[in-house]
């Protein structure tokens, strides 16, 4: 068979697969199963090194709501009040909270860090980029009431950690939480693939239309549902972080996001911190005022 042949013969089936390839692809890169970074059990050896204090370990396993294994580690330090710290996409608490698990220890917190569906050993075979673990993590805010002593509890999200907490916000009922902390929050995962792919107007509508019809299908979610429906009926007090040079987020999302929240609420907005490091970026004068707000919520709960 001569080589003209066989060049028309591949591009033929190259546009008879690609309108299911390219939906497809992109769906199960966003949603599929991803593995835990290499490099995420060094840096829970590391950040256990680095505490200075008597502390106890525990790895802990819970259930979902539909049975699915999820884990996380516990550092308790005998302390009655407790963060949980929910990590982004595609990460790990020990990546994304480098230095803000060292900085809740030091102001004398215990430390539960999860791990997110389909990500390292906990279970699920899709992400539901903050819609499906927003239920994930009233299950870890119930484990908490139920098996330690914790008297207040912090929550505290970091991209679509931010997310998954936004989303949950209003359907935390628990008493014992009194603050939430949101870093970097996108309203809306089709808004944010509009912003990415805002340059190219065909592909921006091939990859929000596919994925969003594939999330119904496969993941049972609807990435055009917002945060902000349910940041509008959150009154549980809230920071909100910012870097000023998020090139993952735009700060308009923020904004949204801070705006329609009705309850007690302030925005810290860190010049020169990319995504997520705003903490890490402001150093001490950002780290003692994020504390004095977050202190300040604790004590008047």
């Amino acid at each position: 068979m001569s080589a003209k042949i066989w060049f028309i013969i591949f591009f033929i089936i190259f546009f008879v697969i690609a309108p299911a390839g390219f939906p497809f692809g992109v769906f199960f890169n966003l949603f599929g199963r991803h593995k835990a970074p290499k490099n995420s059990g060094r840096r829970r050896n590391e950040f256990l090194a680095r505490i200075k204090i008597p502390y106890e370990f525990s790895e802990i396993k819970i259930s979902s709501a539909e049975g699915l294994d999820l884990f996380g580690d516990y550092i308790s330090i005998g302390s009655k009040k407790t963060v949980l710290l929910i990590h982004g996409y595609r990460s790990c608490p020990y990546v994304n909270f480098s230095t803000v698990n060292d900085l809740y220890v030091q102001q004398g917190f215990n430390v539960l860090m999860i791990y997110q569906r389909t990500l390292g050993k906990s279970g699920g075979k899709f992400c539901g980029m903050g819609m499906s673990e927003q239920y994930d993590v009233l299950e870890w805010i119930k484990w908490l009431e139920e098996n330690t002593s914790v008297e207040k509890i912090v929550v505290h999200g970091a991209s679509m950690g931010a997310a998954t907490l936004a989303y949950l916000s209003s359907k935390i009922k628990s008493e014992k939480v009194k603050a939430l902390v949101i870093d970097s929050c996108y309203t809306s995962v089709y808004e944010q693939m509009e912003n990415v792919l805002n340059k190219n107007k065909i592909i921006r509508y091939i990859v929000t239309r596919s994925s969003r019809a594939l999330g119904l299908k496969l993941a049972k979610v609807d990435i055009k549902d917002s945060t902000v429906d349910s940041l509008k009926d959150n009154y549980i007090p809230v920071i909100f972080l910012y870097g000023e040079k998020d090139e993952t987020i735009p700060f308009i999302f923020v904004e949204k996001c801070f705006n329609i929240n009705p309850g007690e609420k302030v925005l810290i907005k860190v010049p020169d911190a990319v995504h997520i490091k705003s903490l890490e970026t402001g150093g001490p004068e950002i780290q003692n005022q994020f504390f004095k707000y977050l202190n300040n919520y604790i004590e008047e709960a």
